[in-house]
């Protein structure tokens, strides 16, 4: 069941968490100008040019210290002046089409929240196929009715009852330039997501640290045909393997710290 339209058009907030992102964030801010009425930038110490580059552009940045994802995004989205919330990571940029869906939306705002697809670049070359085919996420919505929710991975949760509309478009994803870059954040996010799983009680099995990260490997390669991405996809595949071994790891090595 859609909601009643908004009188419109709406005004739009942009929000964005930084941290050290001067490669990338005049790329992601650049591509919002045309729908963003403010610009709102939460950073968690940058120690390189991002707070320069964000003003620039006319952000209002804040600083805030980082503790989780999901927790940093709803603070941020907190910090906006207006309840209609376009939230993006630095690494992001809004295509041509998906900026022109979002302007028509702006001005006849119909649905709760909108969702739309994204595509992700490894080491300049798009991903097809495999676990990092494109997904739809819901990134434009109304702040009174969703929160972020997760550690690591974070989405959007919707207040049940509410309305989801599909965007034309693409959301452009720029995680990772180089493979050293894929190490460095997954050597923080395995961590992050031992953590959480720690902190639920859970414990690192036999299976999960020897078998899960072979099937993940065989399931994004394989099955999902993550082949076809060439050598591209044969590094996705084996990295996030990787990744996911580690976070168990690390998982273990946390029992362990507290069983001495």
């Amino acid at each position: 069941m859609l909601s009643d339209e908004v009188q419109s058009p709406v005004k739009l907030s942009v929000v964005v968490i930084t941290c050290n992102e001067e490669c990338n964030i005049a790329r992601c801010l650049e591509s919002v100008l045309p729908v963003a009425d403010e610009i709102i930038v939460t950073d968690s110490g940058s120690m390189d040019d991002t707070r320069h580059i964000c003003e620039t552009f006319g952000a209002i940045c804040d600083e805030r210290r980082f503790v989780r994802f999901d927790d940093q995004k709803n603070w941020a989205v907190q910090q906006a002046s207006y309840d209609y919330i376009l939230s993006l990571d630095a690494d992001e940029v809004v295509s041509d089409e998906l900026i022109a869906s979002v302007g028509e939306v702006r001005d006849r705002w119909r649905c709760d929240c909108y969702r739309f697809r994204r595509i992700n670049c490894f080491c300049g070359i798009w991903i097809r196929h495999g676990e990092w085919s494109s997904d739809r996420a819901i990134r434009l919505f109304d702040r009174r009715k969703a929160i972020w929710q997760g550690a690591v991975h974070e989405r959007v949760v919707l207040r049940p009852g509410c309305s989801v509309g599909d965007l034309k478009g693409k959301l452009l994803h720029y995680p990772y330039d180089s493979i050293a870059r894929f190490y460095h954040k997954s050597e923080r996010y395995a961590s992050m997501m031992a953590e959480d799983l720690y902190r639920q009680g859970k414990h690192a099995t036999w299976f999960q640290l020897h078998v899960k990260p072979l099937y993940r490997f065989f399931c994004a390669f394989v099955i999902r045909r993550g082949f076809l991405d060439g050598y591209a996809g044969y590094q996705v595949a084996r990295l996030t393997a990787d990744r996911l071994k580690l976070k168990f790891v690390k998982l273990r090595v946390l029992w362990t710290q507290h069983m001495d």
